[in-house]
């Protein structure tokens, strides 16, 4: 198993229980710790990434399982994930080259995919509407964005494995990261060193992963995480009892519009209907995933393994079937490799 024996995922107190891999002369030494859930104010980020005229938006507040943002980027890169424990070095290798091959493919198009140039022509309550993904992103509090976009990030960053040998069977494996993100400008030299959140956030907002294609990849992903973390909010506060439609709660085109069809194709399950007691859900987020892609649903079960805790809490598969259904609303199928004959299936 990929928790030592003896100890539990959560203490007492319901605080993390994790092991971090601390940098050790050439190796490395694993120290058992604490990540505390706490709720964080992401305001600041409004105004640093839209300005002044920042208006408030879903998840300016939002819970995560670390003391703060900045703990929070440092553990999601430095812990060991109890759930790479339980694999073997042969699966290992099978999922990063998985990755490798999703990535070349994203690369190998033929130009740069830009997310506001992907578009829906459609009808939303007799207005007739273009809807972008970026639009959409634009409901949600764009650090709130970028950090619930770092599984994504851990996938497209990771370089390789390496076994902690005091910890070869008990605390499963390290992943090492490069850190880097591509330059913001095509044919501009070098890269952007990511210490800090700080630096992920302004490569993530600024462009520089729009230049090796890689954007599609985080957007979407922290698309679809808010979004889950956005429902979990809603069913939690049971604003159900108060509300009757995420409409009275949001009013705003784009995002009540990829909302409606979400949840009309099986992607999301709306809180405010109260007619289903229970909701299926998808280990793949779909049931067809690897008939669809098998090195994207290897990437996306990378991203999940690789986190050492989640980041905030959502309903257990909603994340991948939410990423499936974005892609199914916007004409996303050729960057994901996907061929437009294949339907979804979501769970029941």
């Amino acid at each position: 198993m990929g928790i030592p024996n003896g100890m539990t995922m959560f203490d007492a107190f319901g605080n993390f229980n994790i092991l971090r891999a601390v940098r050790m002369g050439g190796g490395f030494q694993i120290q058992q710790g604490k990540a505390y859930p706490t709720t964080v104010n992401l305001k600041s980020y409004s105004y640093r990434y839209i300005g002044n005229n920042a208006m408030d938006l879903p998840l300016d507040s939002m819970p995560i399982n670390a003391e703060s943002p900045d703990v929070l980027f440092s553990l999601m890169r430095t812990c060991v994930s109890y759930d790479l424990g339980d694999l073997t070095e042969s699966e290992v290798h099978s999922l990063l080259l998985s990755k490798h091959n999703f990535f070349s493919s994203t690369r190998e198009q033929g130009g740069i995919t830009m997310l506001q140039n992907v578009s829906v022509q459609t009808s939303y309550r007799g207005d007739y509407l273009t809807v972008t993904p970026a639009m959409v992103t634009g409901a949600f509090n764009p650090g709130a964005l970028a950090i619930l976009s770092l599984p994504a990030y851990l996938v497209l960053d990771i370089s390789t494995f390496a076994t902690a040998a005091s910890a070869r069977q008990m605390y499963g494996r390290l992943g090492i990261y490069e850190n880097l993100a591509p330059a913001r400008n095509p044919g501009e030299a070098g890269s952007t060193h990511i210490d800090t959140l700080d630096d992920y956030m302004d490569a993530f907002h600024y462009g520089n992963f729009i230049w090796n294609n890689s954007d599609i990849w985080l957007s979407i992903y922290g698309l679809a995480y808010c979004i889950a973390a956005f429902v979990q909010f809603v069913m939690d506060a049971q604003l159900h009892e108060t509300m009757n439609s995420m409409n009275e709660l949001i009013s705003y085109a784009p995002f009540n519009w990829a909302y409606s069809e979400l949840v009309r194709l099986g992607a999301l399950h709306d809180p405010f209907d109260r007619s289903k007691a229970y909701w299926g859900i998808c280990e793949d987020g779909i049931e067809n995933a690897r008939e669809a892609n098998e090195d994207l649903l290897n990437a996306l079960k990378l991203a999940e393994l690789l986190q050492p805790f989640p980041i905030t809490p959502v309903a257990p598969g909603s994340v991948k079937q939410i990423f499936y259904g974005l892609i199914d609303i916007f004409p996303l199928r050729n960057y994901f490799g996907i061929s437009p004959d294949i339907r979804f299936k979501y769970p029941k």
